[in-house]
Parts: structure tokens; C-alpha cells; sequence
């Protein structure tokens, strides 16, 4: 059969020529996805650290802010890492409706994480990160997750972004 890009091919080789170059395509793809998540995820500018703190707050933690929150515009609340980063924090109607859709988001990726459907939990988790770039929480459980899958090296990329935004965050992460 002939062939206009290389005559000299068979049907069989001109079969495999075809399939070699959709690998490498899918191959292009698949680095050019990569760098996009690199940039979008790991290169975020962090939200602030009053949002970053109020986002580690366990759910009935953060329900005890509503009803405040329903009386006053602003409650001031003191939030911390850890004992020497301790402040006060004003979080406003906004802040909290912010932090309660995010947190039906992680909900979600922690059940899947507990299921061990740990992709699941990634694409979750990302979700997440798009309303609240550089949190370090989610950024440590994406990084989990990735080592999870065997990821370690992608894993890795997560959880020392994560390091850098907070060097001294002390809490754990649970998926």
C-alpha cells in the first residue's frame, strides 16, 4: 500500500506508525495537563491566612459561628496554627457562607478517601483548591492521595507547596 509520508511502509508498520503517534499525542497531552495543574494548583498565590485558618476548622467549630454570625455582621474570632501564630480573625456572613460550600465539598472528598477511591478524592479536593488556591490543607491531602495511587513523585510536588505556604503548620492531615 502506498503511503504518501513514507512509501516504504507496509499496512502492519503503517498500523503501528499510526498507533506510535497517538501515544505520543496522548503522551503531549498528557505533559501539557500536567503543567496547566502545575500552574493552576501549585503556583496559586494562597488565599489569606484568616480564610486559610477558618478552613481548618472542624465542621461543628465552624456551625458555632453561624448563629453569631445571623446576630452581627462581623464576629471576631481567634484562630491560630499553632500557639505562637494565634490571632484574631473578623469573619463576615461572606467568609463563613464561603468556607460552609467548601466544606460540602471536602466532605465528599474525604468519603471518598475513606473509601479508598483515592482519584475520587483527588478531583474533589481539586475542586476545593479552585475556590480556596493555596490552601495547605488540601493541598497536603491531594499530595497523600497522589502517594496513595503511587504517585509518590506528583504526591511529593503537593505536599511541599503545602510546606512552603505554611512551614510552620504542625496539624495533621486526614484523608
Amino acid at each position: 500500500m502506498f503511503n504518501e509520508n513514507n512509501p516504504a511502509l507496509s499496512p502492519d508498520d503503517w498500523q503501528k506508525e499510526i498507533a506510535e503517534r497517538k501515544k505520543a499525542e496522548h503522551a503531549r497531552l498528557a505533559i501539557e495537563q500536567m503543567i496547566s495543574e502545575i500552574s493552576t494548583f501549585l503556583q496559586a498565590e494562597p488565599i489569606s491566612q484568616k480564610r486559610m485558618v477558618l478552613l481548618w476548622l472542624d465542621p461543628p467549630r465552624l456551625t458555632q459561628l453561624e448563629q453569631p454570625l445571623a446576630q452581627q455582621k462581623i464576629v471576631t474570632v481567634t484562630m491560630g496554627s499553632t500557639a505562637s501564630n494565634v490571632q484574631d480573625h473578623e469573619i463576615t456572613q461572606e467568609d463563613f457562607e464561603w468556607a460552609k460550600q467548601i466544606e460540602r465539598i471536602v466532605d465528599k472528598a474525604y468519603s471518598a478517601g475513606q473509601r479508598g477511591n483515592f482519584n475520587e478524592s483527588i478531583r474533589y479536593y481539586k475542586e476545593a483548591l479552585h475556590l480556596a488556591p493555596g490552601c495547605d490543607l488540601f493541598l497536603m491531602s491531594i499530595g497523600v492521595c497522589y502517594a496513595e495511587v503511587g504517585q509518590k513523585a506528583k504526591g511529593l510536588r503537593y505536599l511541599e507547596r503545602a510546606a512552603q505556604i505554611s512551614p510552620d503548620n504542625t496539624r495533621n492531615v486526614v484523608i
